[in-house]
């Protein structure tokens, strides 16, 4: 009875262990096809030169900024500005949803200068070869950032920003 119980013990360890090996690494790469873990500092376009530390909601918040697309990640698509008075737009905009797009940035102003450094898991999914740079001042300081659809994370930091970035696979070329 003990033996029968120590081996299967032996068993379910080394499928642990064999299950860790196999997983180093997973989804923590930046490009598609690439293996290698992203590394604990963050890539130059995921460095914004100031950070969003205002706390979320705060009702003095505010935004200026530019968005270029890419839609296939290297040839100019359209470009357009976006203001922000706390989650109200200011002015004109080509943001699919200026509305909510300011929302979403009072909201969460984190989102601007997202943070892609350490040992994250990521799922391996493209999501198309679309970009997006975002620069601009937020509460008064300035912050650029690019924007992909490599892996999974990229993808969840597009889609929350979908009312100001588009879905990604259906940006218009000007």
């Amino acid at each position: 009875m003990q033996t029968s119980r120590a081996i299967r013990m032996a068993g379910t360890t080394s499928a642990v262990l064999a299950a860790l090996v196999l997983c180093v690494g997973c989804g923590a790469a930046d490009e598609p096809g690439s293996a290698a873990p992203e590394s604990s500092t963050p890539s130059p376009s995921a460095t914004p030169t100031a950070s969003a530390s205002e706390p979320s909601g705060s009702t003095n918040s505010s935004v200026t900024l530019t968005v270029q697309l890419f839609p296939d990640g290297s040839t100019a698509g359209s470009q357009y500005s976006l203001g922000c008075a706390a989650a109200e737009p200011i002015g004109e905009s080509q943001a699919p949803d200026p509305q909510a797009a300011c929302q979403t940035i009072h909201e969460h102003p984190q989102i601007l200068t997202p943070q892609r450094g350490g040992n994250r898991m990521c799922t391996e999914i493209y999501g198309g070869p679309s970009k997006a740079i975002v620069s601009g001042t937020l509460n008064g300081k300035e912050f650029s950032t690019e924007f992909t659809r490599s892996n999974g994370c990229y993808i969840d930091e597009w889609d929350t920003l979908a009312s100001l970035l588009g879905q990604g696979s259906d940006l218009p070329i000007n």
